[in-house]
């Protein structure tokens, strides 16, 4: 069960500002480094998992140092090491959103004929009006 609770959130050494924190309990992936923690946290079913890699020292210097000393070899190596613990996480609420124009990638792929207009058919997939909305804008682009 995720909570929910309003705290400060440090932008930089300085300033801080008050925004929404998530919190949940559960078993995550853990690495525990000597300078910095990460955490996997699933999500879309467990079909994705969002590394969070959290540095022990604050500030933007702290920030930059660890990622100028992260390779993929690095973290392909972590990955392999992470342990599945009990742990408390509390991080800032955020949405996530992807769009993607999906036209050039499946032509590329062979997926072609849905895209010429003397060649497409929908007819068994949706309704007439839907058809005819979808065939404008496909086609238009």
């Amino acid at each position: 069960m995720m909570n929910y609770c309003r705290g400060e959130f440090h932008i930089s050494e300085e300033e801080s500002v008050e925004v929404a924190f998530m919190t949940r309990e559960a078993k995550f992936k853990i690495f525990r480094g000597q300078s910095f923690n990460i955490v996997g946290l699933p999500y879309a079913n467990n079909g994705f998992i969002m590394y969070i890699l959290i540095p022990h020292a604050k500030g933007e210097r702290a920030l930059k140092s660890m990622v100028r000393h992260l390779t993929v070899e690095t973290l392909t190596r972590i990955e392999t090491s992470l342990i599945e613990e009990p742990t408390i996480v509390t991080i800032p609420k955020f949405e996530l959103d992807f769009r993607s124009h999906l036209k050039r990638i499946l032509q590329t792929l062979g997926v072609n004929k849905m895209f010429d207009q003397s060649n497409a058919d929908f007819g068994d997939l949706i309704d007439i009006e839907v058809r005819l909305m979808f065939e404008m804008k496909l086609f238009n682009n």
